[in-house]
């Protein structure tokens, strides 16, 4: 005996349903393959901007500092941290994976002194050099760079030519015969260290500290970051003098410091030789490379004794004001860059 024929209707789903839950299993797909605490920023969005050869002004520097951003979103980030004396913002671009480990951290500073062109455009070509070929590098150390301290004096220097060796920030205050003006204040001698040992009292001069110690928003925005993050490792790029760079004053007294600065100055200074720039301006061995900065109110001092960042150097790319011209500036920069990327390995 056989039991009754069942006869079973396949319901057509309308194409409108159909269309709803391929969407559903698709994004039930997706879901399964997220990290529980939300997805993240992937790190690839878009191909890198092309590194900038010419010395971009600073319109242009932040557009790129911006693409860079839209580009490795998972691996770069711009933070404010404060504005200049005429109100321009001072950004500090952060580079790390942001996967939540502890790492080692670098703090890279450039243009603090404004006819100094080159020195933030090689921190800002450093930024390329680590997203283009070291994000290994990255994995391992979170680099926070400020490729320009000092908007105000460099956008003078850039634009006009009678103003183009200019210094200092553009600070207002007295000037001869009583008269409140321009006078401008040297970055590089305002930091909160031994501040009264360095620079001079004369507002007329390129060196003046100012009226106290960190009296100059630039300073004060970087000193604040840097009590807010705890740095293992810190450069303050210029190109005032003859390739070398400068430990800070207070080694003299911390032996193990003193062996510390020299282990890494070795490192740079091996990544340079064999380049074009030690023969192009001028240079010389070990000794001559690692020299000791003046006590006072410079930021190595600053990153070193109060900061509490254990190797921290001013960096002299060469000696030279404004822009050395196509030949000179690449090989220059390619040089520095094989010797910052060596220092950034050692930590």
């Amino acid at each position: 005996m056989t039991g009754p024929e069942v006869t079973v209707r396949r319901q057509r789903v309308p194409p409108r349903d159909r269309i709803l839950l391929a969407v559903l299993a698709a994004l039930l797909a997706v879901a399964v393959f997220l990290p529980r605490g939300g997805p993240e920023a992937p790190s690839y969005v878009a191909p890198l901007p092309a590194a900038p050869t010419e010395i971009l002004d600073l319109e242009d520097l932040h557009a790129d500092l911006e693409e860079l951003v839209r580009a490795r979103p998972g691996l770069c980030r711009i933070e404010t941290i404060g504005h200049s004396v005429e109100g321009r913002p001072l950004e500090v671009l952060v580079l790390t994976n942001t996967d939540g480990r502890s790492r080692r951290r670098a703090w890279i500073q450039g243009g603090i002194h404004a006819r100094e062109w080159l020195s933030p455009h090689a921190v800002l070509r450093l930024a390329h050099d680590l997203l283009e070929t070291d994000e290994g590098l990255l994995e391992r150390v979170e680099v926070h760079m400020i490729p320009l301290l000092n908007p105000d004096g460099f956008t003078l220097s850039k634009s006009k030519t009678q103003k183009a060796l200019w210094r200092k920030n553009r600070a207002r205050g007295p000037r001869a015969g009583g008269l409140q003006g321009v006078m401008g204040v040297d970055l590089n001698r305002n930091f909160d260290c031994e501040w009264a040992r360095l620079g001079s009292e004369n507002p007329g001069r390129e060196t003046y500290r100012g009226p106290g110690p960190a009296s100059e928003p630039e300073v004060r925005a970087v000193q604040a970051y840097l009590g807010r993050i705890r740095f293992d490792f810190a450069l303050d790029v210029h190109t005032g003098a003859p390739y070398q760079v400068h430990a800070p004053a207070a080694v003299k007294r911390d032996a193990r410091g003193r062996t510390r600065h020299r282990r890494t100055a070795e490192l740079m200074l091996k990544a340079l030789r064999g380049s074009r720039a030690p023969s192009i301006f001028g240079g010389g061995g070990s000794s001559r490379f690692l020299r000791t900065a003046s006590a006072g109110g410079q930021a190595v001092n600053y990153f070193f004794e109060k900061a509490g960042v254990p190797t921290a150097f001013t960096v002299e790319m060469g000696s030279f004001f404004l822009d050395p011209g196509d030949a000179h500036r690449e090989a220059l920069v390619q040089a520095w860059l094989n010797a910052f990327r060596a220092a950034l390995d050692s930590l």
